[in-house]
């Protein structure tokens, strides 16, 4: 069957208006009907009047554009392997798929976003690519989380038997020494996929994850280790005008575990504010009782990192280009 423009182009304005309107009920649903909304609008309310929270939360705001550009900068380097994307068009991907994201489990759909805006180059390779970039993510959230977590049991926060808390670090331990492993070896998956009959068709495409050397994924490594520090920073800047009382090294060290958690755990998009509340409410509640200081906080890092942009990716999903005409 082969689909004129116009018919592409009906559909391809469907899907759009589809994700928009998803993106946007997603939102307003994790925004305007958070069981805690009330007590966080309130807690909003009582630190406007102070001047130090309020710059507290301009910096954090202010630091939100460098994270998205790093990322930016990221996925740009790891794409011009198969094509060359102009730094505006991959700031438009990067927040198409923030908005696209918005409604699927774990951020899943990055990719859907970003190979839109790739044109001239192979758009599967393009989303393998994106794989790539959230592994180096996911890498330097589970090092770093890891360790945080072998530290907190160390100092038997979690009040457990010693035989439990044992298995544990051992178990963090090899998670420490497989995931890098894991990740600098990328090219297995073109081994897998070359040696599997069923997957044979896919080696054109899996070639892509044995493009990249040490020292390149390395350089991705650094991108993501860089914005694991800026929204790190963000959460406990956003701590203080909450009045969350935590020294820096437990706050560093519970932060990091909390991201971990949501890392590694699989969450549907409806509650993910929700999750990320108690995972947060978890590990920095071992050092505070202001609850809803540390809920306030966690929405509010939310807020500004991902409604946000979210919001700011919908005008970019309507330039976007998911199916290609039959003139291209």
């Amino acid at each position: 069957m082969v689909w004129s423009n116009k018919a592409i182009k009906i559909l391809s304005l469907s899907v759009k208006l589809l994700i928009v309107t998803c993106a946007l009920w997603f939102l307003y649903l994790e925004i305007f009907k958070n069981e805690d909304v009330n007590d966080i609008h309130k807690y909003y309310r009582l630190i406007s009047t102070n001047l130090f929270s309020n710059i507290g939360l301009l910096v954090v705001l202010m630091l939100m554009p460098l994270n998205w550009f790093l990322e930016t900068k990221k996925w740009q380097f790891l794409v011009s392997k198969i094509g060359k994307v102009s730094t505006i068009n991959s700031i438009k991907a990067i927040f198409s798929g923030i908005t696209i994201s918005a409604i699927m489990p774990n951020r899943m759909g990055e990719f859907l976003g970003r190979i839109a805006y790739i044109n001239n180059a192979d758009r599967v390779q393009g989303a393998l690519i994106t794989i790539i970039g959230s592994l180096s993510q996911l890498t330097s959230t589970v090092l770093i989380g890891a360790g945080a977590l072998i530290f907190l049991l160390f100092q038997n926060h979690f009040e457990l038997p010693f035989i439990v808390q044992a298995s544990l670090c051992i178990v963090l331990l090899g998670i420490i020494v497989i995931t890098p492993m894991l990740y600098f070896n990328t090219a297995i998956i073109f081994t897998i996929a070359k040696r599997i009959k069923i997957l044979n068709r896919f080696v054109k495409y899996a070639r892509i994850f044995r493009a990249y050397s040490y020292s390149e994924l390395l350089i991705v490594l650094y991108y993501s280790l860089g914005r694991y520090l800026v929204f790190t920073t963000q959460f406990i800047i956003l701590l203080y005008p909450f009045k969350v009382e935590i020294s820096l090294w437990n706050s560093v060290m519970a932060i990091a575990a909390s991201f971990f958690v949501i890392a590694t755990i699989p969450t549907p998009a409806l509650v993910e504010i929700g999750v990320r509340e108690a995972t947060s409410l978890i590990f920095i509640g071992l050092f505070s009782d202001n609850q809803i200081g540390i809920i306030s906080a966690t929405f509010s890092l939310w807020l500004i990192n991902i409604a946000i942009p979210s919001v700011i990716g919908i005008g970019f999903i309507f330039q976007a280009k998911f199916i290609k005409s039959t003139s291209n």
